[in-house]
């Protein structure tokens, strides 16, 4: 698993699906906001502005990627956000700090997202809906 910090983030679009089981059957939380999640950048009226946004994930890729004040040979509880210790890091797995980063067409297989700072949703669609939905 990896940790990944973001002390402000631009994003064209979100999709998250929660899954869950209620009384032995399953159900899908899932938030839609921003632009369709296509892998393409919009950069139009309706970007999300997150602040503070931190990603566990198992994958995270971007289409293009531009770092600068990289840090590599930290361990994951020595990384910071924003001069700031990121919670949470374990101690002895690999992390990675930046200053900043440019990501774009971010795509994450995350299972969790913390956001400590204001996200701005522009065409926030949140539903519950029966089964096991995907993005």
């Amino acid at each position: 698993m990896a940790r990944a910090g973001f002390q402000s983030a631009k994003l064209d679009g979100l999709c998250a699906a929660i899954h869950q089981t209620i009384l032995g059957l399953p159900y899908t939380l899932k938030l839609n906001a921003g632009s369709p999640v296509d892998g393409t950048p919009n950069g139009g009226p309706d970007v999300i502005d997150a602040y503070n946004l931190i990603l566990e994930a198992k994958a995270v890729q971007g289409a293009q990627s531009q770092f600068s004040e990289m840090v590599l040979g930290k361990t994951a509880h020595q990384v910071q956000m924003g001069g700031q210790p990121l919670e949470g890091g374990t101690v002895g797995a690999f992390g990675l700090e930046a200053g900043v980063v440019q990501l774009t067409a971010l795509s994450a297989d995350a299972n969790t997202a913390e956001i400590s700072g204001n996200i701005t949703l522009p065409k926030l669609n949140l539903v519950i809906v029966p089964g096991t939905v995907n993005c």
